[in-house]
């Protein structure tokens, strides 16, 4: 497997190279992480030597892009999915599939809802089918008091993860206005399974399981472990077991 930094206009992407490529995924990290995720690597690790490149972008204000989220919309967020499809069937492979965590699968839903994506296989990992309130519980995670009120209050959000961010109030009203936690035609055999956790802090399980049920999507939850998989270390490689086996599909 080889690993190359390319720039797609204004997206940086790590691309993870098979030795004969026949297929491609589009890794998508989630809210505050960026294209180096480990799951992401773990996940190329295991998608490469079955012929299958994987393509990870930074959003908007993530990574390489720095971390201003004044700029970060949800429009934005779907046109640079946009864009890094193109890139993708344009230099890679047309025979396309999708893993995004959290917040990027809510991209990924809310950008598969606006017309037919080219994508043949899609895993969701986690995703924030709820955005606007996985955005407070984030909040909540350093500041017990964080809520909507307060928030609206001051303008932000402030979310303490691997470093300090502030988040404008208008993003979180653009989230709240699109929830994911309904029924779509688009979402409705397209190909979507989902990978949960039991104990999630940031997404609702029963947001998750509603989303599930409402579209009658496959799935799987990851027992005794939270948002990240994290704990104990075998279940987010359960999980991308999971997820590699369903993306080999697209092939």
């Amino acid at each position: 497997m080889e690993i190359r930094y390319i720039k797609h206009g204004d997206i940086p992407i790590k691309h993870f190279i098979a030795e004969n490529t026949r297929g491609a995924v589009l890794a998508l990290h989630g809210f505050g992480g960026s294209k180096e995720s480990l799951a992401i690597q773990k996940l190329a690790e295991r998608l490469c030597p079955k012929g299958i490149d994987v393509a990870a972008p930074d959003w908007e204000a993530h990574g390489e892009r720095g971390r201003d989220f004044s700029r970060l919309s949800v429009g934005g967020c779907i046109s640079d999915l946009r864009a890094a499809e193109r890139f993708v069937a344009e230099n890679i492979s047309d025979n396309i599939g999708v893993f995004a965590t959290s917040f990027g699968g809510y991209i990924t839903l809310l950008r598969m809802e606006e017309d037919s994506a080219p994508y043949r296989r899609t895993v969701l990992r986690v995703p924030a089918v709820n955005m606007a309130n996985s955005l407070i519980n984030a909040a909540r995670l350093s500041d017990p008091s964080a809520s909507e009120e307060k928030a609206r209050a001051e303008g932000r959000f402030v979310l303490r993860m691997a470093e300090r961010f502030e988040v404008p109030f208008s993003l979180y009203e653009e989230l709240a206005a699109r929830s994911c936690v309904r029924s779509c035609f688009a979402w409705r055999g397209a190909g979507i399974f989902t990978v949960y956790a039991e104990n999630d802090e940031l997404v609702r399980r029963a947001d998750t399981e509603e989303f599930l049920r409402l579209n009658d999507i496959p799935s799987t939850m990851m027992s005794g472990c939270g948002h990240r998989m994290a704990e104990p270390a075998e279940k987010l490689d359960e999980a991308l077991d999971a997820a590699a086996e369903s993306l080999t599909g697209i092939l």
